[in-house]
């Protein structure tokens, strides 16, 4: 595994919001088990994760996570995180 792949979920959301710097309006992440580094499903992590990208990027208009799309539009209305199964 390379020591540059974000693992922690601060490390993850960091990289993706500085995409935006490079006008990124779209992101699709892994999020990580902190102790192991391989992809998880871990709901817990996959919110800690989304909540800090979607607090400070402002323009994001999709973002998809692991196997999942996140509708962060639904999170600003103050409605719940939807989780969808990505299309095979």
């Amino acid at each position: 595994m390379s020591p540059y792949l974000p693992i922690m979920p601060k490390q993850i959301a960091d990289e993706a919001v500085a995409t935006s710097e490079a006008g990124a309006a779209v992101a699709h992440i892994h999020v990580r088990d902190p102790q192991t580094g391989r992809p998880t499903p871990d709901v817990n992590l996959i919110k800690e994760v989304v909540t800090s990208i979607e607090s400070r990027w402002r323009r994001l208009s999709g973002l998809h996570v692991n196997r999942a799309s996140i509708r962060l539009p639904l999170m600003k209305q103050g409605r719940s995180l939807v989780l969808r199964e990505s299309e095979k």
